[in-house]
């Protein structure tokens, strides 16, 4: 389980017990024999194949049809030397499309230069000072355009003309450490002689430090272009001595380094180093990734270091961690439709129960600040702070529990935030089922609303209780303290949970509104309560639905008891700007005429931006968008479930003049 003194998918330390990371794959049933790291390898190679090559083995001969080798691969091909790239062959920097007044300037365009096609490609690292000489190894490939002993020309019969790889491995070079520049040795002497090995050595009190170039000084050729180029080329370095010992240290001095920082960056950098410390860098490249062989997990020298074009990481799958993980996590609830519903007792005890959970993790990692294993001799300020964090946030837990308890009006609005997640996420299942065709839109939604499909995640429940005190007092000091306010991030790998999270806050916010009334003279039914901000469009459009999901949600709560919630529907609005939706009704009217009558859109854009029931998952075409135009009318562009039964509760029959609770022209 992820700790706050290990790395972990989250930056927030003071939560990263809340996520438990495990590797996993599924395997295909086909492949019963087959291991999930075997696929994952094969997939892999298919991959660097495909990319780099070579993919018809070392001593491949290209397709016939092949006029180029350049545009056979992507990546790893050195050109000759000096070759240059014209600015007008290169991609335009920024954009070209004109300001939008509705999202401000865009970014200024700025003219790309002449420059050169790489030709080399390098690696710096640091050797230990008693090391006197390190092992210099590398690898390539040529194309030279022969006739083929295999391949026959369909047109003539005779030998096909093809690119056929002529391999190279170079002979080891055995280079001293002393200060200065060495170089160039040739790898090849004998059959390339313009493949060339350089670089420079500078002894310093940390060790030497290394620069290492592996160069292709071919010059450019007019004809048969594609042999001057070097393809796939590697770089490998290791000690010289036999057996090779580990002899690379980390690289940065990264302790030197704070003196340079500001306050802010510098709590930062120790905190990451602190999380990291086992994660060393031990190399940085060139125009090329880094694959570093360690002696064993986590050693503190590495072995071996060498060039990789395709650079290669494994992410672990996020999984919240259970009772199996941590028995004091017994008795924590974490179902939506439980929460919501479950006594008042009862859910007090279970929210205590994750606070005392939290607590006692805790105070297990302190534990590890007098642990040598844990190699936190370096990073004791860092590790004391994150712990000091830990203990913040679980006050701001404890305190959020003592708010549901002592006010009838918090304890509402969680309920209702629990419930409206509870059908949002079962409806969610529900939709994405029916537009993939795994369901039938209208068959019953019941078989779905099971624990799994409504159930928090640890981290997600925490943060939305840590937060519950401070949203419900404008003075609480979280939010109004002119120092000590914060600003709580989730910083979660994609898939991790953190669209859910918010919007749990986001519906007890508007249930919270609805049931303080009247505050200072602004109405809790109306004005906006949360403004969710993306910086693609298209995650925008996501997200969207996504949240329009929880909103359909918190409509059918409120439809059942409009005392208590409000006659004002909750809605949500889109404002991406006039390019992308429209301005006006009369706007919208006419992209509507155009899109119905087969034409495009105009500069203004559609309001079609929903193109699926985000509660029932039926096609939502452009004629179940309809502009309501005044005088005669009520002002409003509405968004219709596709539903023609009109059993869906955002079809035209059952919520006339309403629809889903979107509104996407400003």
């Amino acid at each position: 389980m992820p700790n706050i003194l290990t790395p972990s998918s989250t930056t927030r330390p003071e939560l990263s017990n809340l996520n438990m990371s495990t590797p996993s794959l599924t395997i295909p049933p086909a492949l019963p024999s087959v291991t999930p790291h075997a696929i994952r390898d094969e997939l892999t190679k298919m991959v660097v194949n495909d990319l780099l090559g070579p993919a018809g083995g070392t001593e491949e001969e290209l397709d016939q049809g092949e006029a180029r080798v350049t545009g056979r691969y992507l990546v790893g091909m050195l050109a000759p030397k000096s070759m240059p790239v014209e600015a007008e062959e290169q991609d335009s920097l920024g954009t070209d499309d004109l300001d939008d007044p509705e999202v401000g300037a865009t970014d200024a365009s700025t003219p790309p230069a002449s420059t050169f096609y790489p030709n080399s490609i390098g690696l710096s690292f640091v050797v230990e000072s008693a090391a006197k000489a390190i092992l210099i190894k590398t690898e390539w490939g040529r194309y030279r355009r022969v006739k083929s002993a295999t391949q026959i020309n369909k047109k003539t019969g005779a030998e096909a003309l093809v690119w056929k790889r002529e391999p190279f491995i170079g002979e080891p070079l055995a280079v001293p450490l002393k200060n200065g520049m060495f170089g160039p040795l040739q790898p090849r002497p004998d059959t390339d002689t313009t493949v060339i090995v350089q670089g420079k050595m500078r002894q310093t009190p940390r060790g030497w430090v290394v620069t290492v170039f592996f160069v292709n000084t071919e010059p450019e050729q007019k004809t048969r272009k594609d042999e001057a180029w070097v393809f796939q080329p590697k770089l490998q370095v290791l000690d010289a001595t036999v057996p090779p010992q580990p002899i690379f240290v980390q690289r940065r001095d990264w302790q030197h380094d704070l003196m340079k920082m500001d306050p802010i960056s510098r709590e930062e950098t120790e905190t990451l180093e602190m999380l990291y410390r086992h994660r060393l860098e031990f190399a940085v490249g060139h125009g090329v990734a880094v694959h570093t062989m360690l002696p064993e997990p986590e050693a503190i020298r590495a072995q071996m270091i060498e060039s990789t074009v395709v650079p290669r990481a494994e992410v672990e799958q996020q999984t919240p961690p259970t009772p199996d993980d941590d028995a004091n996590l017994t008795g924590v609830v974490l179902d939506m439709k439980e929460l919501a519903q479950m006594p008042r007792s009862a859910l007090l005890a279970s929210l205590r129960q994750m606070q005392s959970a939290y607590a006692a993790w805790i105070q297990r990692e302190s534990t590890k600040l007098g642990d040598a294993a844990e190699r936190l001799a370096d990073h004791q300020t860092a590790a004391q702070r994150a712990l000091d964090r830990c203990e913040r946030a679980n006050s701001r837990i404890a305190e959020g529990i003592n708010l549901i308890e002592n006010d009838p009006l918090a304890e509402e609005s969680f309920r209702f935030a629990n419930e409206s997640m509870w059908q949002q996420r079962v409806h969610s299942t529900y939709a994405r089922k029916v537009r993939k065709k795994e369901m039938t839109a209208g068959a019953p939604i019941e078989p779905l609303d099971m624990p799994e499909n409504r159930t928090w995640r640890l981290f997600q429940l925490a943060f939305v209780v840590l937060n519950l005190p401070s949203i419900t007092r404008f003075d609480h000091p979280d939010r109004s303290h002119e120092t000590d306010a914060v600003a709580d991030l989730l910083w979660f790998a994609t898939g991790g949970g953190k669209t859910e999270a918010y919007l749990g806050l986001t519906a007890y916010v508007l249930a919270l509104r609805r049931l303080q009334k009247d505050i200072e003279g602004r109405v809790g039914d109306h004005g906006i309560a949360v403004l969710m901000r993306y910086t693609l469009r298209l995650l925008t459009l996501q997200q969207f639905q996504r949240a329009a999901a929880l909103m359909c949600a918190c409509e059918a709560i409120r439809k059942t008891d409009t005392i208590k919630w409000g006659t004002t529907p909750f809605r949500l609005g889109l404002w991406v700007g006039s390019k992308a939706t429209p301005n006006t009704l009369k706007q919208a009217a006419e992209s509507l005429r155009q899109g119905n009558m087969g034409g495009r859109p105009g500069a203004g854009g559609t309001p079609h931006q929903i193109v699926s029931c985000p509660w029932c998952g039926r096609e939502i075409f452009s004629n179940h968008v309809k502009v309501y135009e005044p005088p005669s009318e009520i002002g409003r562009c509405v968004t219709y479930c596709g539903d023609a039964t009109g059993s869906c509760d955002f079809s035209e029959a059952k919520s006339p003049k309403e629809g889903l609770p979107v509104m996407v022209v400003d």
